[in-house]
């Protein structure tokens, strides 16, 4: 595995950090790696600047290859400027769409596969390497993280056993139901309707 720096046009002075496997390296190895850069240099930011980390993972497609990727957000819910994004470019990120497979079972495929990765990212989380960077990071200000699904995020909950809830819309295409209005809704009135 080997870091390097990826500049963006819009980003000049704060170029993507970005994790290259190798061939046959685990998954959970590399994992554990991403989570020790991204923690450390995440405690040096203030913690106002770095109230959550935003995860997402995504299966390689015709166009790009697959990745896991972790981005700071600010106590504003916004994303953190001043630090880099984080990719994880690997082979193991491939979830294929079977010939016979319709958009909304593979909605359902795609998820669990997803959900299995995130198990993965939890459980390097808590590798003896990695736990006490976490701890330390959060002793100034509990960090949470945020990973996307299939159509909205939930908590990964490190340290616990279980995930937080997935939206209505995750949870109807896990059961190969169709999207929720419900998570419409609360969209379209967040801030001002609040919904049990």
């Amino acid at each position: 595995m080997q870091w390097i720096d990826e500049a963006e046009e819009d980003r000049p002075a704060r170029p993507d950090q970005v994790l290259v496997a190798g061939p046959g390296e685990s998954l959970e190895a590399l994992f554990v790696a991403y989570w020790k850069r991204i923690l450390t240099e995440g405690s040096l930011l203030p913690p106002e600047s770095r109230e959550a980390v935003g995860v997402e993972i995504l299966a390689r497609d015709e166009d790009e290859p697959g990745a896991a990727t972790a981005t700071f957000y600010t106590s504003r819910h916004e994303e953190n400027e001043d630090a880099p994004h984080y990719i994880l470019r690997s082979d193991h990120f491939v979830c294929a769409r079977g010939e016979d497979e319709d958009h909304r079972s593979f909605t359902k495929t795609h998820l669990v596969w997803q959900l299995k990765q995130y198990l993965t990212l939890k459980q390097a989380l808590q590798h003896p390497e990695v736990w006490p960077l976490f701890e330390k990071i959060n002793a100034s200000g509990t960090l949470r993280f945020h990973a996307a699904a299939a159509y909205g995020h939930f908590d990964l909950r490190p340290g616990q056993k279980e995930f937080g809830p997935l939206s209505a819309s995750d949870r109807s295409a896990l059961a190969g139901l169709k999207p929720s209005l419900r998570d419409a809704i609360e969209g379209l009135g967040a801030g001002i309707v609040d919904l049990p």
